[in-house]
């Protein structure tokens, strides 16, 4: 049995749970949406009767700002008091980031602020030790993650639940009973098509974790220890990427919090004036989440969004940046970090500036940040903007550059749009319009030949459509089929590149301990040495047989050290060829598969080709009938349907062409 949550976690959650169809409370528009958040006041030191305080806040969305010579009141679309719980907090900013990026938006959230002003208290706060139940501390991003899978898991029973009440409403509707016999044999008919076209709707989740951070202008993997500076590369499809970042493929919440716990252990953090744990760089938590929905065979909704969250380090002055250090004792580092840090921000506040002008140039380029981002700063996103202050007095001239920044992001407008693939669904409506022409077409020529033929032509035109659509049902089954063979081989190939990258990844650890193998046999090698050395120069007869002695220990233990390695090695190469002959095989056996696609893509092609034939000679034996009776209209009708037929059919052909081709280009 799982915990019970605390007070204010079961709060959170059930206004989360009645809210979940309300608006949110900073709207539903483009623009780049702006949140400051005032942190409490630090107990002992600044929380004093002498104490003054530099904001206030003065109402839901205003803040009241004082300085030695004026107050001044600042407008935004929330203003979060020192008394906001992480709850309260996330429900007016996590929650709608969620949606949106449900929904297919790319999201973005910034934490933006002085150096301890709690953006990382805010962002990610205190994580749960291996428990689904949140402590009540916990930040944005430990919020969020449970909030998704909670609402994935909510849209597909929602989407299960629905299929399931119309089906039965369907079946319901079609077993009852018509009030004469034609009217009974019409209704099992329609029964049977219903039946046989309705197919129980699947909707799968992929969700892709990566985690970096911009060091001093170079950006690093945060999942990938000891690896080097990343560089940034641009794609007319893709955007601007991080070259050779790590992905991890996550299941549930627990995997996304292993994720973030991996890469808080490897960020660059130091202690400033303001804060013992400052963090040195900006982290950058990117998920990739993508839906796939098939309503039913041959149409497939793809739905695709990026949710970047944002913790960026502290602005600063530069003499306070260097923690109480002298240039020399480790201030030089900090020093260069400081400047990086400062020079960051500011071309984001360049940007921001330059997009709000309209201006023709916007400096992107001018830093990794902003030329990463992009797409959050005035492009294809849903943008919210945290803006976290101190009420010190003493960080007054860093709060007002903090409530500056905001004021001017707020006049910024994203160009965010639902990023959704219909070729699935044009393809299926195509298909249903020209099944529906054709049965309308054979209709009509069966009233034709029914009312002027007798029973013996009604029956012939009534088995003419019976032939007509079982040779159409076989086609959309065949295409059901190379669909579902389409999607095993695409599943097929994610499993095995997540196994090539497991098995590099083991690889560069065995590479790594080789080498720190090899670094302890030169120091072991360099102190054998020093010690011959120091026998030869003090010419004691005992002092120089102790470093011979000495050298011949190590020089065994380094000729046992190199057989254990080239042991270890070997086995380690022996374990890979393995692996890679199993991939090999597996590669094999799925170009086995797609010989046996491409064949079923043939038989397609002729059953495709037949009915054609098939369908071209009925119609040409009812043109010449419907021409010995004048009736050109319907002629013309038909002739436009076969071309419509003829058109589609050969775009499906393409269509299923090209995807081959494609799985055989992943493989």
């Amino acid at each position: 049995m799982e915990p019970e949550p605390s007070e204010e976690e079961a709060a959170a959650e059930g206004s989360l749970e009645q809210g979940q169809d309300e608006p949110s409370v900073l709207g539903n528009s483009t623009d780049v949406k702006v949140v400051v958040r005032v942190r409490p006041q630090v107990l002992g030191v600044e929380l004093q009767p002498d104490v003054a305080t530099c904001v206030e806040v003065d109402g839901f969305n205003s803040l009241l700002v004082r300085s030695a010579s004026e107050a001044s009141s600042m407008q935004f679309n929330w203003v979060a008091g020192p008394a906001t719980t992480q709850g309260e907090f996330f429900k007016v900013v996590g929650r709608p980031t969620v949606e949106n990026c449900l929904s297919g938006f790319n999201s973005s959230v910034f934490a933006y602020g002085q150096t301890g002003s709690g953006k990382t208290h805010t962002m990610i706060g205190e994580l749960p030790e291996e428990s689904d139940v949140l402590p009540p501390n916990a930040g944005l991003i430990p919020r969020i993650f449970q909030y998704l899978w909670r609402r994935m898991q909510e849209v597909q029973s929602g989407m299960l639940a629905n299929s399931a009440n119309n089906t039965a409403a369907a079946g319901s509707g079609a077993s009852s009973p018509s009030s004469s016999k034609d009217g009974g044999e019409a209704g099992d008919e329609a029964s049977s098509s219903s039946s046989g076209s309705a197919a129980q709707p699947s909707l799968t989740w992929m969700v892709r974790c990566s985690m970096l951070e911009i060091h001093r202008e170079e950006v690093y993997d945060l999942l990938r220890p000891n690896s080097g500076p990343l560089n940034l590369r641009e794609d007319i499809r893709k955007g601007v990427y991080v070259e050779g970042l790590a992905e991890r493929v996550v299941d549930n919440m627990q995997d996304a919090l292993g994720v973030l716990r991996t890469g808080i252990a490897l960020r660059q953090v130091a202690a400033t004036q303001y804060n013992a744990a400052s963090s040195r760089s900006h982290c950058i938590f990117t998920c990739h989440v993508e839906s796939r929905l098939e309503p039913q065979p041959g149409l497939v909704n793809v739905r695709s969004s990026r949710l970047h969250l944002v913790d960026l380090a502290g602005s600063e002055r530069l003499r306070y940046g260097l923690g109480g250090m002298a240039l020399g004792e480790g201030g030089d580092r900090q020093l260069k970090e400081t400047t990086a840090i400062n020079t960051s921000l500011s071309v984001l506040g360049l940007v921001i500036l330059r997009l709000t002008e309209q201006q023709p140039h916007i400096p992107y380029r001018n830093s990794k940040l902003t030329f990463l981002l992009q797409d959050s700063i005035g492009g294809n996103a849903k943008t919210i903007i945290v803006a976290n202050v101190s009420p010190s007095e003493a960080c007054l001239h860093e709060t007002l550059s903090t409530l500056k920044f905001a004021t001017r992001a707020r006049n910024l407008v994203n160009k965010a749009v639902i990023n959704e693939d219909t070729n699935g669904d044009a393809a299926l409506l195509r298909l249903e319009n020209r099944r529906l022409r054709q049965e309308l077409a054979l209709a009509r020529g069966l009233i034709a030949t029914g009312s002027e033929g007798g029973p013996g032509g009604q029956a012939a035109a009534a088995e003419q459509l019976e032939q007509q659509h079982a040779q159409l049902q076989s086609a959309l089954d065949l295409l059901d089929e190379l669909g579902k063979r389409n999607r095993d081989l695409q599943e097929a190939l994610e499993f095995g590149k997540r196994e090539r990258s497991e098995l590099e990844h083991k690889c560069l650890e065995g590479r790594q301990e080789l080498a720190a193998a090899q670094v302890s046999l030169q120091q072991r090698d360099g102190l054998a040495a020093a010690a011959a050395v120091q026998g030869e120069v003090s010419g004691i007869p005992k002092a120089s047989f102790v470093p011979s002695e000495l050298h011949r220990q190590l020089e065994e233990e380094r000729q046992l050290n190199a057989q254990l390695s080239e042991q270890e090695l070997v086995s380690a190469n022996s374990s890979l060829k393995a692996a890679l002959q199993q991939r090999d095989l597996a590669l094999e056996q799925r170009c086995h598969e797609l010989g046996a696609s491409e064949s079923m893509l043939q038989e397609l092609h002729e059953r495709l080709a037949a009915s054609e034939a098939a369908a071209a000679e009925a119609a040409a034996q009812h043109c010449d009938a419907m021409w010995a009776k004048g009736q050109v209209a319907g002629l013309l009708e038909l002739n436009e349907t076969l071309q419509l037929q003829l058109e589609a059919q050969g775009q499906e052909l393409e269509g299923l062409k090209a995807a081959l081709e494609r799985c055989e280009g992943k493989e």
